[in-house]
């Protein structure tokens, strides 16, 4: 089985497998190297994460396939996933992270909840100024592990 990293391949394999053979884990990279299961009469191949070539990196950091800390421009993941929220379910991020999202004129654009985020969260530098990179992390973060639910 192939697929991006943290997708669910080993979970499938402990499905199939009549006893449990493949580690799993919220964090991506825990299956390290290939490791074959028998299923029956089946034999598959449990093996790590992979990540085409020129996958972009936005869509890398909200499907879960890479660590946000090791993700390049955090920023840009959170930014997108913020502009999802505020398309799908306004309320929700209201509620999730305990802000306004709603300004006195206009409806408040992604980077300006981000920084409402940063602020709530007390994810401040000297002089007030956001701590992009923190805040960043958090958001994708809380996206990755299923804390902020579409339901």
């Amino acid at each position: 089985i192939v697929g991006y990293p943290n997708i669910g391949k080993s979970t499938l394999i402990n499905l199939l497998a009549p006893q449990t053979r493949a580690k799993v884990s919220a964090v991506s990279g825990t299956t390290k190297k290939t490791q074959w299961v028998r299923t029956g009469r089946l034999r598959i191949m449990d093996s790590p994460g992979v990540v085409p070539f020129g996958d972009r990196n936005v869509q890398i950091g909200m499907t879960a396939s890479k660590d946000p800390h090791k993700i390049k421009n955090p920023e840009k993941v959170a930014i997108r996933i913020i502009e999802f929220l505020i398309k799908k379910n306004r309320a929700l991020l209201r509620k999730f992270y305990d802000i306004d999202v709603e300004g006195e004129s206009r409806d408040k654009d992604a980077y300006e909840v981000f920084e409402d985020i940063a602020r709530k969260k007390g994810f401040l530098l000297k002089g007030g100024i956001v701590d992009e990179n923190r805040t960043s992390i958090k958001i994708i973060d809380d996206w990755q592990r299923g804390r902020i639910k579409l339901k």
